[in-house]
């Protein structure tokens, strides 16, 4: 099955897609990240960085953070 995580408003997403109420928008302040990793042991740090800005990438926005 799939991995679902919930809290006590209900689904806040899954591995693969956001709940409604927890969709990132325009007017998003704040996020949580959750990275499940089921393959070999990485830097999350480093990784976490690179992801991040990937999407500020992709999205137009300027990096917030460098390492």
């Amino acid at each position: 099955g799939l991995v679902v995580y919930k809290d006590d408003l209900g689904i806040v997403g899954s591995t693969t897609s956001d709940s409604n109420r927890t969709k990132v928008e325009l007017d998003t302040k704040n996020i949580l990240v959750i990275v499940v990793n089921f393959t070999k042991p990485i830097n999350e740090e480093e990784t976490l960085v690179k992801l991040f800005n990937e999407f500020l990438n992709i999205s137009k926005q300027n990096k917030i953070y460098t390492e």
